[in-house]
């Protein structure tokens, strides 16, 4: 909800950043939700969503979407992919920008089968954890 306005403002954040804008899709008609599909040497796609009054980062690679936060994690960093104000979502560019090599690192063909059981592990944890919160003994 809070980037509605400030779409322009998001792709030229990440063009200063050196990323190439691949699609905006801004629907006013369902509340302003969006999505900024953006990359760099085209080796993975990265996207920006909103919906439902909350935005957040995925990483692309092999025709699946990961969460950025897993794949930050797997390089060490801890960070919250839910923004609430356009400062962390530039912070969150930032952070992609100085870790990308690392980032591609991760899907490279030495790595890409230790980091896709790691990414599964991690999401596996998620799911467990959000049904163990939900289930009221």
């Amino acid at each position: 909800m809070l980037y509605r306005e400030n779409i322009n403002k998001i792709v030229k954040l990440l063009e200063e950043h050196c990323f190439i804008i691949k699609k905006v899709d801004y629907k006013e008609e369902h509340f302003g939700n969006f999505i900024v599909i953006f990359s760099r040497n085209n080796e993975m796609n990265f996207r920006l969503i909103e919906d439902k009054a909350s935005t957040w980062c995925e990483i692309r690679y092999n025709d699946e979407w990961h969460f950025v936060e897993d794949i930050f994690k797997l390089i060490g960093i801890n960070i919250d992919n839910y923004f609430t104000k356009y400062d962390d979502l530039e912070h969150m560019i930032k952070v992609i920008e100085l870790n990308y090599s690392r980032i591609a690192k991760l899907f490279k063909n030495d790595n890409i089968d230790a980091t896709e059981l790691k990414l599964k592990t991690i999401a596996d944890k998620r799911i467990h954890t959000i049904f163990k919160k939900g289930v009221k003994k």
